[in-house]
């Protein structure tokens, strides 16, 4: 696509149109009702998953009372009840549980004013229905019961705003929960310390599939964990979905931390190349590639930003009669291919990499895929295994497409093995960059790249108010032609990024630059992506101005 051609959805808003209809952001309506059973006498019932949190967030935040009432019409919108002074006097705490009617696939909430004595009246009751509740359920469980449904309800919501993670933190003062989002930690939300510390207690000591002993605050521990949630769906009502968890729990001064990676296996739904958001030429490499018969493509970049959803959409268009085998650490995604099969790594029942990989030789599969290559001795198989006859693909933590081959290099795979000739067919590099929400950004003027757009500060109701929504691929492809391959055997890597400039690659932050100028990502979303993009080969640091420049011919 021709930069100077950007691409503007139906609903984008021109730079003309953004200029002129741009306002500020609009004030949430609050009228006052009677009673909260107005509401309920209209078909309203207290939203169960948000009653947990707003039941714990009023212990110990005297005079705090509201409630989130949903409808099963889809024409209704969710409404927060509330009293008079919560809503003078706790403004930012009220706001907080109003976040949660999006975190949990509902429209923003409006804000109501009710009758105190009503509300806390219904407050009551529900207080009571939970005792109620509990009292069907031995003594002994109940604390760690109620510890997994609120642990279940962060997951949920971490599902609901496409987290990659989540940190559990218990600290005496001030404990908390937030998430990972595009790479970026949300604000945090807190938690009172005692439901924190069950929460981590409970589910290392009950959900663990290979650990039952108690926690000590000084223990490092890292487990997978299984849990059922139900996670909402967009179009009303929910579906039960088994979330595989990949936890570690580490001490942390006065308190413990709780890590967990976000694993959805049973998602099994499409992804094509061109939807995944490469640049025309890049998909042309990329299937060019998905043709070729043997070689090892190696997909590069840091965690959460979508490493395994571009592995799906590759296997997913290679031939349909190859035979695949993928061997994961974990399962992530369901991959729609008709001969594919997908191996889990479980390490303390023997179904190792090595393992599997022996086993798998046996199948006559034409394309073998793993997870991740972590070290020498799995660099060494895949490479080995391809020389064989092979297609391998797998992943690698590295910055670039050009830097794994370094860190290749400094694990043992020297640059003359990566130089032969057949082995090694492409090295692929991505970033998920935050979108501009296409109806709230703002229009700029840059002094390199011109008229722009950037992120509106205050958002609107489309991007929760955050200017950003949605993710732009960033990416770049090193093809191993004679050339590359040529100078790596010469031990001249320092010369394959001039080179492959002289034929028209683009770097990550060249594409990067491009959606910039696309009105599609803020110039400094990219610049902490991705780098400055003035950090190249013939830069030079000045540090009167503190910046990079040129350097002078």
């Amino acid at each position: 696509m021709n930069e100077s051609t950007p691409n503007i959805e139906d609903n984008d808003l021109t730079f003309d149109e953004a200029q002129s209809t741009y306002q500020d952001e609009q004030r949430v309506e609050m009228e006052p009702l009677k009673s909260v059973d107005d509401y309920l006498q209209q078909g309203y019932y207290a939203h169960q998953s948000v009653v947990g949190h707003c039941l714990t967030f009023a212990e110990g935040n005297e005079g705090f009372y509201c409630l989130m009432l949903v409808s099963d019409e889809s024409s209704k919108t969710p409404i927060l009840v509330t009293t008079e002074v919560t809503q003078k006097e706790k403004r930012s705490d009220l706001q907080f549980i109003r976040s949660l009617s999006s975190s949990f696939g509902l429209k923003p909430a409006v804000i109501k004013v009710v009758d105190e004595e009503s509300l806390v009246n219904e407050i009551s009751t529900l207080k009571v229905a939970e005792i109620s509740d509990a009292s069907e359920v031995e003594s002994v469980d109940t604390d760690l019961s109620d510890a997994k449904r609120m642990f279940n309800e962060i997951i949920v919501e971490g599902i609901v705003s496409s987290a990659s993670d989540v940190d559990i933190c218990y600290f005496p003062r001030a404990s908390y929960y937030a998430f990972a989002v595009g790479g970026k930690m949300t604000a945090r939300k807190p938690l009172s310390q005692e439901n924190a510390k069950l929460m981590i207690n409970a589910m290392f000591n009950t959900e663990s599939e290979n650990m039952t002993s108690s926690l000590e605050d000084e223990q490092i521990i890292f487990n997978n964990l299984n849990v059922v949630v139900s996670v909402p769906k967009q179009d009303g009502g929910s579906t039960s979905e088994n979330v595989r968890l990949r936890a570690e729990k580490t001490y942390a001064h006065n308190g413990y931390t709780l890590s967990i990676r976000i694993i959805r296996t049973g998602q099994s739904d499409d992804f094509s190349l061109e939807q995944l958001g490469f640049e025309p030429s890049q998909l042309e490499a990329l299937r060019y590639l998905l043709k070729t018969p043997t070689g090892i493509i190696l997909i590069v970049g840091p965690t959460g930003h979508g490493k395994s959803v571009t592995l799906k959409a590759l296997y997913e268009e290679m031939d349909k009669e190859w035979k695949i085998v993928v061997i994961e650490d974990p399962v992530e995604y369901i991959i729609n291919h008709p001969n594919v099969t997908q191996r889990p790594v479980v390490d303390d029942k023997g179904l190792t990499i090595k393992r599997h990989l022996k086993s798998t030789l046996r199948q006559f599969p034409k394309v073998i895929g793993i997870s991740e290559i972590r070290d020498l001795e799995v660099a060494e198989d895949v490479i080995n295994i391809s020389l064989s006859g092979h297609k391998m693909v797998s992943t690698m933590h590295a910055n670039d497409a050009l830097a794994v081959l370094t860190r290749l290099n400094a694990l043992g795979v020297s640059y003359q093995i990566q130089a032969q000739e057949n082995l090694f067919s492409a090295t692929l590099s991505q970033r998920l960059l935050p979108k501009l929400c296409q109806h709230c950004k703002l229009p700029h003027e840059h002094p390199t790249y011109g008229d722009i757009f950037k992120k509106n500060p205050k958002g609107c109701d489309k991007c929760k108010k955050k200017g950003l929504k949605g993710v732009e691929l960033a990416a770049e492809i090193v093809i191993f032609d004679s050339k590359v391959r040529n100078l790596l055997d010469k031990n001249r890597f320092n010369e394959v990024r001039p080179y492959l400039k002289s034929k028209g690659w683009m770097s990550i932050k060249d594409v990067g630059i491009l959606k910039v100028k696309r009105g599609l990502v803020d110039p400094e979303e990219m610049f902490k992506a991705l780098g400055d993009e003035n950090n190249n080969d013939t830069a030079e640091f000045n540090y009167q101005t503190g910046s990079f420049e040129q350097k002078s011919c």
